[in-house]
């Protein structure tokens, strides 16, 4: 519980992080993506070096693990609050900043993300009874849930993935860097309720 606190919040200037994060990722999140993948194609020895710093920084300021439905439906009734906003990993890589796969917690919509360009008019906060609600559609479009910190060890928001989240791109798709680590479980896949269709992608 106290991971994601109000009083964790409200130290190291940890809640300004959000905000300054978002306008980060927003502004340089697809060309640090791109200069990375530079480094490792023309730098290699350079790049491990890169890649462990890199991580360790990952860790210490904003890093995501994956977690199942069942466990994204049990945070919803541990957080003060839920704000669902636009997808800035979306918007850096296709320019869509209508997205909303994004939950933050704890932080309110008129306050900690008012400096947030364009994420004002499309905050929107929910319940946890609609937050679960809207997991579970996800879901079943075949998003990933991941639980992110915002100065480690406050667990400041979840995210709901596809192949256009950077998080995803910088590690599954280049392996350019670890930034979101494993569930604390492993998944049973059933094949006769595989479709191969999702909405979202």
């Amino acid at each position: 519980m106290e991971n994601y606190s109000q009083e964790l919040l409200a130290q190291d200037s940890r809640a300004k992080f959000p905000g300054e994060l978002l306008l980060k990722v927003e502004r340089f999140g697809l060309t640090g993506f791109n200069r990375l993948e530079w480094a490792k194609a023309k730098l290699p020895f350079a790049y491990r070096f890169i890649r462990k710093i890199g991580t360790w920084g990952m860790k210490r300021y904003h890093f995501g693990q994956v977690i199942p439905l069942e466990d994204a439906e049990k945070i919803m009734d541990l957080v003060q609050s839920i704000t669902r906003l636009p997808c800035v990993c979306r918007k850096a890589v296709s320019g869509n900043n209508n997205a909303r796969f994004c939950l933050a917690f704890g932080i309110d919509p008129t306050g900690l993300l008012a400096g947030y360009p364009d994420t004002k008019a499309n905050l929107e906060t929910l319940s946890s009874e609609q937050a679960k609600e809207l997991l579970r559609e996800f879901d079943k479009a075949g998003l990933v849930h991941s639980i992110w910190t915002f100065k480690t060890p406050f667990i400041g928001g979840m995210c709901n993935c596809d192949n256009d989240c950077l998080a995803y791109k910088t590690q599954i798709t280049s392996d350019l860097m670890q930034v979101m680590f494993k569930a604390e479980y492993i998944a049973a896949i059933e094949p006769l309720d595989c479709n191969g269709v999702n909405r979202y992608f």
